[in-house]
């Protein structure tokens, strides 16, 4: 289906709203005879008001060809091959036109396929695919949800909807392409990933699919963990992380994902987990840290289930022996170890942040070593939700981050320009 997107029912889309470097990609890649769009969640989120975080474009150009077209930009991947384009602080993928993959084996489409653009650099991380290239109409129906499967041109002003993903849209309705129990079973993440789609844009989940979703939620035991552990993220990112993880214990999600943590959930105190869930975000976690994130998250966990007791101080050695944490830690949730090690390192910082008084008698030099440590920001967010530390205390010791921040800024500059300077060149892949 084809419409006029600025003489359709609203929701519409406008050429305006579309990045400035993804609008010139697309008017590039057209110019030079080829047809291309806008695609899938970018599409998607304009329609719904929402300011996208990536464009990502679909062109009938082959990778070698996007090359010649597109300045500054190199094929990734080594049987999934896409482009991409880098632009300033920001990138771009560019695909072409693909087919269904009919093979068990085969992945989701690269739009959203749970890891981050900086892991697909090396091409190591990218889920197995064939380079099987097809029509925009094979291309939109191999995508996962139907308002994933929406084509902006934005040159023509034209929207293209081959899923009927807009009657979905207006509906408020996330609904599989497809025979969900086939396209489930294909790529289980995608159980994740319609459970953390529905709660980020408050859509409800299309009765077949939640029943599918429940059904094969035990084909995740088939997927690895980093695509996982990249989806719980992307759970612990939205507002209220408490409701996603709520639906996924209901659909048995976490029960094949996580059964450790899904027999804890069972008990009567999963009530104080999901309700310190709820307020994840109270404390000035910060979204873009991962640590943070499962830090806190692992925090609710403790504070429900292993020390209940908030008159108790936190035993960073009982916790680190304890078997059930490592076991949802580092085989559930797939927390780095470094992760693991800066949550243990907050907890054993509140017996610091309880001696003020000390610490305000040593000198600069040592005060700075404190403050500049990585489990600092998350050993003031546990005391803060621990309410361990006195108010007042509180209000000192993020003084003392403040008085520290630009030397700290400073630090962050000069480590990244080492870096820089010491990262070898990547080879690329030459065109197809």
């Amino acid at each position: 289906m084809i419409a006029d997107s600025m003489k359709s029912n609203l929701p519409y889309l406008n050429p305006k709203w579309i990045d400035r470097q993804a609008l010139q990609i697309v008017s590039s890649l057209q110019q030079a005879g080829y047809e291309t769009y806008v695609v899938g969640g970018c599409v998607r989120d304009l329609l719904l008001g929402i300011q996208p975080k990536d464009f990502d474009i679909v062109t009938e150009a082959k990778p070698s060809e996007i090359v010649k077209v597109v300045p500054r930009a190199y094929i990734i991947g080594k049987r999934f091959r896409l482009v991409l384009c880098r632009r300033q602080a920001e990138q771009y993928e560019i695909a072409t036109f693909r087919k269904n993959l009919t093979s068990s084996t085969s992945s989701e489409s690269n739009e959203d396929d749970g890891w981050t653009k900086e892991e697909k650099l090396d091409g190591q991380h990218l889920p197995d695919a064939d380079n099987e290239f097809g029509t925009p109409e094979e291309d939109a129906l191999r995508r996962d949800f139907t308002i994933n499967g929406l084509f902006y041109d934005p040159v023509k002003d034209k929207l293209i909807d081959f899923s009927n993903g807009m009657n979905d849209l207006n509906a408020r309705s996330i609904r599989m392409i497809g025979d969900p129990d086939v396209r489930l079973v294909e790529d289980p993440i995608r159980i994740l990933r319609g459970l953390r789609l529905a709660h980020k844009i408050g859509f409800t989940l299309e009765p077949d699919l939640e029943l599918s979703m429940r059904t094969k939620a035990n084909h995740l035991v088939e997927t690895v963990l980093p695509r996982r552990r990249e989806e719980f993220l992307k759970f612990l990112r939205l507002p209220d992380p408490s409701m996603v993880f709520l639906k996924s214990f209901d659909l048995d999600v976490f029960k094949y994902s996580a059964p450790t943590l899904h027999s804890y959930l069972e008990r009567p105190e999963s009530d104080v987990f999901f309700k310190r869930l709820r307020e994840l975000h109270a404390s000035g976690v910060d979204k873009n840290d991962a640590s943070q994130l499962f830090g806190m998250l692992m925090w609710c966990f403790v504070r429900a289930f292993l020390s209940p007791d908030p008159d108790a101080p936190l035993k960073a050695r009982q916790l680190e022996a304890n078997p059930d944490l490592l076991e949802i830690m580092s085989n559930e949730l797939g927390l780095f170890k470094a992760e693991q090690a800066l949550f243990m390192r907050a907890i054993q910082m509140q017996t610091t942040l309880k001696k003020t008084n000390d610490f305000q008698n040593k000198g600069e030099r040592r005060r700075f070593s404190v403050v500049r440590s990585d489990y600092f920001p998350m050993g003031l967010i546990i005391a803060a939700r621990d309410r361990s530390v006195p108010l007042e205390d509180l209000i000192y010791w993020q003084g003392q981050f403040e008085e520290f921040l630009p030397k700290l800024v400073e630090e962050d500059r000069e480590r990244a320009s080492r870096q820089r300077r010491r990262r070898p060149r990547k080879a690329r892949i030459k065109g197809m």
